[in-house]
């Protein structure tokens, strides 16, 4: 009977295992900086997007927060090319309305992102298996037509 019991147990545990293995692509690390005519980029969210679909490739989103980003194995891109988009975020509301609330003064600046840079095929990124999968971004806020 105690050889049933440890045989039930090792197969549980092999399940388990199998189970908490990532499925789908293997997604890496990232990090990068992101600044606007020499400033850097708060409020604004970047995405890589597979370039052709990508065979197996996936979308990967994170927000920017002064001036950097960063991709972890959880949410990061896959190995492939990318077109990558800035697009900048609303104001960031939470604190605006507790300053309000507290009848505080209010200056609310919108980072004003060119719509290029929210567009694929304005900046591109290539991400490697063995990285360091690292960039810089420098935008400009009078980006010359292509």
């Amino acid at each position: 009977m105690e050889t049933i019991a440890k045989i039930v147990v090792a197969i549980c545990l092999l399940v388990t295992a199998g189970c908490a293995q990532q499925s789908g692509p293997q997604r890496l690390t990232a990090e990068g900086k992101v600044s606007l005519d020499g400033s850097p980029v708060s409020n604004a969210t970047i995405i890589f997007s597979p370039q052709g679909g990508g065979d197996g490739a996936v979308k990967a989103v994170a927000k920017i927060v002064d001036g950097a980003f960063k991709f972890t194995r959880e949410d990061g891109p896959t190995v492939g090319q990318f077109d990558v988009q800035i697009v900048a975020d609303g104001a960031e509301f939470e604190a605006v309305a507790e300053k309000m609330l507290a009848r505080e003064r209010v200056a609310i600046k919108q980072v004003q992102i060119p719509k290029i840079y929210s567009k694929p095929g304005a900046l591109e990124a290539s991400v490697l298996d063995e990285g360091p999968n690292q960039y810089s971004f420098e935008l400009d806020s009078k980006p010359k037509r292509r």
